[in-house]
């Protein structure tokens, strides 16, 4: 199982840095179908896709957030859409006199949706700056989960939350974080000025502190995400992944620390 857990890995990361290599067009198309489809496990969930309206809303929302933020150029096309799917959520559960289900939607469609609108506005940077951020963030988030995931194994004996996830553990989470710091910071050390990255003056100090801070953030998405499927009682959010369950169980990390990094590198 960690075998195909980890070639399943690897050919997530090379088709992402494909992705982030061809940048315009290429990225906007892979990211609107990992947010589509990432938009049907939480309906799975959650429940919503049995609520034909409300799911239409979701679907129709998530398709056009990404072309809309291309046309704009900025997060106000995101955000635009985000406004108009609210007042339409709003007119629907008027119409059907009931909002008992409008919570869950609405959650259905913010969780990930707006991870997604982040993901994809550091994209829509620079070139070579948007690659630089985008492999950053993906090490932060891959490399803090892969050895939080051994580190847990070999070392564990502190339960980190035993009520949200009962496996995950302190020593973990510590093994996760320091590995993480440690690759993600030696690749932006290294790598800066090749993707001409100016973070100005105390490069290296801003490098370290930025990987620390996703790194931790990454165990809080990782964390949450176990949270959402305690409450909805299920295992994984899908099958599509052998070894990893749903998409959104390999990505969770990932698009939670987006709005993070890209605050983060918000100048460049």
């Amino acid at each position: 199982m960690i075998l195909i857990r980890f070639i399943v890995s690897i050919l997530l990361a090379a088709i992402a840095l494909a992705a982030v290599y061809f940048g315009g067009w290429v990225m906007m198309f892979f990211i609107l179908a990992v947010a589509v489809y990432a938009q049907f496990e939480m309906h799975s969930v959650t429940g919503i896709n049995k609520k034909p309206a409300l799911s239409i809303i979701n679907y129709t929302a998530a398709v056009l957030i990404m072309p809309m933020m291309y046309f704009f150029d900025n997060l106000s096309g995101g955000l635009i859409v985000i406004a108009v799917y609210m007042v339409l959520v709003c007119v629907i559960s008027v119409l059907q006199g009931d909002f008992s289900q409008a919570q869950k939607a609405v959650f259905s469609f913010i969780y990930p949706q707006i991870f997604f609108i982040f993901l994809y506005a550091v994209s829509l940077k620079e070139l070579r700056v948007s690659q630089f951020v985008w492999i950053f963030t993906l090490l932060s988030a891959a490399m803090t989960d892969t050895f939080a995931f051994f580190s847990g194994k070999f070392f564990g004996k502190h339960k980190l939350c035993p009520e949200i996830s009962p496996k995950k553990t302190v020593e973990g989470a510590i093994g996760g974080i320091i590995m993480g710091v440690a690759i993600t910071s030696s690749f932006g050390i290294l790598t800066d000025k090749i993707f001409g990255v100016n973070l100005g003056d105390l490069v290296i100090l801003k490098i370290v502190c930025f990987a620390l801070i996703l790194s931790i953030f990454s165990e809080f998405g990782d964390l949450i995400a176990s949270m959402i499927k305690r409450a909805y009682s299920v295992k994984d959010f899908g099958n599509l992944l052998p070894g990893h369950g749903g998409l959104l169980d390999r990505i969770d990390s990932i698009i939670f620390i987006m709005p993070v990094a890209y605050l983060l590198f918000w100048n460049l």
